[in-house]
């Protein structure tokens, strides 16, 4: 129940690739730590240290947007990837809450692996590739 990169995820962004099989790397890492624990287990530390890789993450693609792709990539699609990016945050922080307050099953655990997989799969197929064509189209000889 893994975070999967494959050669379709690419971007084609050599830099961007690299970074989303370093994160998933990490994301899968991160998912096959969880075990159940009860309310208030150091799964906190766990989740922290995963948020800093994803941040970094974001921060670097909105780099892109507010940089090289200023004026160039479409203020409706750069607010909308930013928009991903903190919906994931505050519903990533939303199961941190939720499974300090209660613990963590076996289900929720299950439930947040299914959730990781399938964001991450959407957002990079989709809202990420968008991104890399645009870095494409302004400077056709990145790579």
């Amino acid at each position: 129940m893994n975070v999967v990169w494959t050669r379709d995820l690419s971007v084609g962004i050599q830099e961007i690739d690299r970074q989303h099989q370093d994160l998933f790397h990490h994301i899968n890492g991160f998912l096959d730590s969880l075990q159940p624990a009860p309310p208030g287990d150091s799964v906190a530390e766990r989740f922290d240290l995963l948020e800093k890789y994803v941040n970094e993450h974001f921060s670097a693609e909105e780099g892109y947007m507010n940089g090289q792709l200023a004026g160039y990539y479409p203020d409706r699609e750069a607010r909308r990837h930013r928009g991903e990016h903190e919906t994931f945050i505050r519903d990533y922080r939303e199961y941190l809450t939720e499974i300090m307050a209660s613990g963590l099953t076996v289900q929720r655990a299950d439930e947040f692996r299914s959730w990781m997989r399938n964001w991450w799969f959407m957002h990079v197929s989709g809202t990420d590739r968008r991104l890399g064509s645009a870095l494409r189209a302004r400077y056709p000889f990145i790579k």
